[in-house]
């Protein structure tokens, strides 16, 4: 039998800081500038995201959407 719940889940999150804006070497739309996320933020904070999780008496599956990312434990 497979079970599926979804959720919330309160996790500690690194926020993106924005570098600035950075030129192109082409920008035909104008979209310049444009802001570059290339850092986190040195204190996280508690964040909510939605998850999803899969399982059954082999198999527990746990996914986050919001991050694109998904866990697996085998019984």
């Amino acid at each position: 039998m497979l079970k599926l719940v979804e959720f919330t889940e309160v996790l500690l999150t690194h926020q993106l800081v924005a570098a600035g804006p950075l030129p192109t070497t082409h920008d035909p739309d104008g979209f310049y500038p444009y802001e570059s996320f290339c850092e986190t933020s040195r204190r996280p904070i508690l964040k909510q995201y939605r998850m999803i999780s899969i399982e059954n008496d082999q198999i527990y599956v746990k996914i986050c959407p919001d991050l694109g990312r998904a866990c697996a434990h085998f019984f």
